[in-house]
């Protein structure tokens, strides 16, 4: 897919201007044209021992209060350890969640008659129902620092985090009910919400 060199270089000198007005040093940054997902969130990865920020390419050509509003929330997952912090509690429920799980089956493998047949059946299903909307609950909470790190990148480079984020998602509807429990990110009204709550408490240090 051929990109607008042009445009790809003002997406990163929007970054560069982000990241030296809030004292952080520039990233790398990568466009990903094999992002499925209209504009999925800005993501940090790590290629060749070293981090990089990686886009989506509908990014490009995304309004500039949305370029910011993303590349600000990747600026601060980048900087702050918190939202990595996050991550790996995370992944710690929820290998302490399966463990149960993988021990029975690990019985059940050395020992046929050691665990009855009904406990094997139902192992799976019960713990898929409990593990599934534990990690969509994880994941929002790393989301949410996700937010408070990107407000914190924006504060500093002389934006107001909640108006950005209510010219980004105020247009944007919660999920429904049902569909709460397994998001992987808050509703749009609870980050707004959150972004606004943040006006009247000092900005936390990124580092």
């Amino acid at each position: 897919m051929l990109r607008d060199v042009s445009t790809e270089e003002a997406l990163r000198e929007r970054l560069r201007a982000l990241a030296t007005r809030a004292g952080i040093p520039v990233p790398p940054l990568e466009v990903d044209d094999d992002r499925k997902l209209d504009l999925p969130p800005a993501d940090v990865d790590r290629k060749g021992g070293a981090r990089r920020i990686v886009v989506a390419a509908a990014l490009l050509h995304a309004p500039p209060a949305e370029q910011d509003w993303h590349l600000a929330t990747a600026l601060g997952w980048w900087a702050s350890p918190e939202p990595q912090r996050r991550r790996r509690r995370g992944w710690l429920v929820c290998s302490a969640i399966a463990l149960p799980h993988l021990a029975v089956g690990g019985v059940a493998l050395v020992d046929d008659g050691a665990i009855p047949l009904w406990v094997a059946v139902i192992a799976g299903p019960v713990l898929g129902f409990v593990l599934v909307p534990v990690r969509s609950a994880l994941a929002r909470h790393e989301r949410r620092a996700f937010d408070a790190a990107g407000d914190t990148v924006l504060a500093a480079s002389g934006r107001d985090p909640a108006a950005l984020a209510r010219a980004v998602l105020g247009r944007r509807p919660d999920p429904s009910w049902y569909r709460r429990p397994f998001a992987n990110e808050p509703p749009p009204s609870r980050r707004i919400a959150d972004a606004e709550q943040r006006r009247s408490r000092p900005a936390p240090s990124l580092y």
